[in-house]
């Protein structure tokens, strides 16, 4: 699925766009009849559309962008990689040391960062 061009890349644009407000009255979702409703959307519609976020971001395309975009950019990696016949065992060891130096950055830096 892709996300049309109108559409703002960040979800709370688009929220800020379609004139989405948050809304609780404990009804349900009437796209996935599961989950509360969670926004109000009637900004460019002649009746209000109530809908929870999980649907909002599917519909819209929002939940599966960042997806594709992961795949699109590591795939790509992964597969020039592979076409040069580097080993499986390596790529996987490299995306696994490169998201545990991530994790121990980010500790690194949550750590120190009440100290001031």
């Amino acid at each position: 699925m892709s996300t049309p061009e109108h559409v703002a890349r960040r979800f709370e644009d688009y929220l800020r766009h379609e004139g989405a407000v948050p809304f609780k009255d404990g009804s349900t979702c009437p796209g996935c009849l599961e989950h509360p409703t969670a926004y109000k959307i009637g900004l460019h519609n002649t009746t209000e559309t109530l809908i929870c976020e999980c649907c909002l971001r599917h519909f819209h395309g929002h939940d599966v962008a960042e997806e594709t975009a992961v795949r699109a950019l590591l795939g790509g990696a992964v597969r020039a990689a592979l076409q040069i016949e580097v080993d499986v065992a390596l790529i996987r060891a490299t995306v696994d040391a490169v998201i545990d130096d991530e994790i121990e950055r980010e500790a690194r830096y949550f750590a120190t960062a009440g100290r001031g």
